[in-house]
């Protein structure tokens, strides 16, 4: 999936996660064994995923070592958080382009997947809220976040309980409020949670006597338990108060959620004390639109085609005369007559005479191209609109054939009570 929404997406999250580096390795919290560019866990399952995607799709011997251990990754060992070999191997792997396209595809079958049926759950359509999204499935608990958010507002374009319109402004903000609830009760919890572990240890450790080696053993994966949920606990902390939260916080707060940028074209974001910018995107963006330069090769055009704006068309071609071929003879004084191969458009060569001197002007073929009759098109009604004022737009002179062909489109309407807001099926007969 190659499209400016997710490219977007990938270049913010990727900068929160890992600095946008594939080898990027973290073996701290409880997420047991980070890794790459999205910061893929052990303990979640999709480090297995990542892996298994790219053994299966490199034949390298990098992806041949790291084979052996897909079955510990399938089954979330948590010894390898601590197994350097592994942690080489995945650093090494990180140069591998097989390995970087095994990451970026988790992100668009995953993260991004969750996100726009997360986006049409709430009615979000701007990139801004898409990246938002993505970037909650990465970090954990979209799903959670979506039903608290859609609980307590509702969906773009519903009144509130004070009858004001909701905006995806507004919309994205009580997400993100959810978001930073939700990410601070999860801090307060591992820490108490890490208390409690470290309690249980030095409660073991207390007891008289020489400990067995089991108790000894449950006394270690204690305290490592106890450092893991404080780890996690600061980083959540972190995230709601110091980096993401404040983040998206700043771009929702400046409005700029189509991302259209400064005059270069230029989002700026701030991690911390650390500003970064990323590529903007251009008016008419969609989730799913190709990049204007993608570096994709342009389809031929065919006779039939027309390029968007420019109103042209390629005609059939037409037969070349060939240099000194002979010519029938005019009578003098005789008008050409007209041929009907010139009927719609004119003639490639015009000879203008301007006193004695003749002067050969290329001319561009004029095109006549109808469309088919009776077509409709989706139309968004705007507040003070009526249907006979429409109909002028649509190329109808008569309202009242206008209305006809528009109740046939659009059966159980009331043309005499269209809804602004509301999105039509317009009859439209140009010709």
């Amino acid at each position: 999936m190659s499209n400016e929404f997710v490219r977007l997406a990938k270049d913010i999250i990727g900068r929160l996660e890992s600095g946008n580096q594939y080898g990027k390795i973290q073996a701290k919290d409880t997420g047991l064994l980070s890794y790459g560019r999205y910061q893929v866990t052990l303990s979640s399952g999709h480090l297995h995923k990542v892996l298994e995607s790219y053994v299966n799709q490199s034949k390298g011997e990098i992806a041949s070592k790291l084979q052996k251990y897909l079955s510990l990754t399938r089954a979330k060992d948590k010894r390898l958080a601590s197994n350097d070999s592994f942690k080489k191997l995945l650093v090494q792997a990180a140069g591998d382009p097989d390995m970087q396209r095994a990451q970026e595809n988790w992100f668009d079958n995953n993260p991004w997947k969750n996100a726009k049926k997360s986006a049409d759950v709430l009615g979000i359509k701007s990139p801004a809220g898409y990246a938002l999204l993505a970037d909650s499935d990465v970090h954990g608990g979209l799903t959670y976040d979506v039903g608290n958010t859609k609980k307590r507002l509702g969906k773009i374009g519903n009144l509130d309980a004070g009858g004001s319109r909701i905006t995806e402004k507004k919309l994205l903000s009580t997400y993100l409020e959810e978001r930073k609830g939700r990410l601070l009760r999860n801090s307060d919890k591992n820490s108490v949670a890490a208390a409690g572990k470290l309690a249980e240890a030095k409660v073991l450790e207390a007891q008289a006597g020489s400990l067995s080696p089991q108790v000894s053993q449950k006394i270690s994966s204690l305290k490592e338990e106890s450092k893991r949920l404080k780890v996690n606990s600061r980083m959540l902390h972190t995230s709601a108060t110091t980096r993401r939260m404040p983040m998206w916080q700043r771009l929702i707060s400046l409005g700029d959620i189509n991302f259209r940028g400064d005059k270069n074209g230029k989002v700026e974001l701030s991690i911390g004390k650390q500003t970064f910018k990323v590529k903007g995107l251009l008016p008419g963006a969609a989730v799913d639109s190709l990049p204007a330069a993608s570096g994709l090769s342009k389809p031929k055009r065919t006779t039939s085609e027309f390029s968007k704006g420019k109103k042209s068309a390629k005609l059939p071609a037409k037969p070349l005369k060939q240099k000194g071929s002979p010519q029938p003879a005019k009578k003098a004084g005789s008008a050409p007559k007209p041929s009907l191969t010139n009927v719609g458009r004119k003639a490639s060569n015009l000879q203008i005479k301007i006193g004695t001197l003749a002067v050969r002007k290329q001319a561009k073929p004029v095109i006549s191209i109808k469309p088919p009759k009776n077509q409709s098109k989706s139309y968004l009604v705007k507040r003070g609109q009526t249907l006979s004022g429409i109909a002028k737009n649509f190329g109808y002179k008569n309202s009242k054939q206008f209305l006809t062909d528009f109740k046939k489109l659009n059966p159980g309407s009331n043309p005499n009570r269209i809804i602004a807001g509301k999105r039509y099926s317009m009859p439209f007969k140009r010709f």
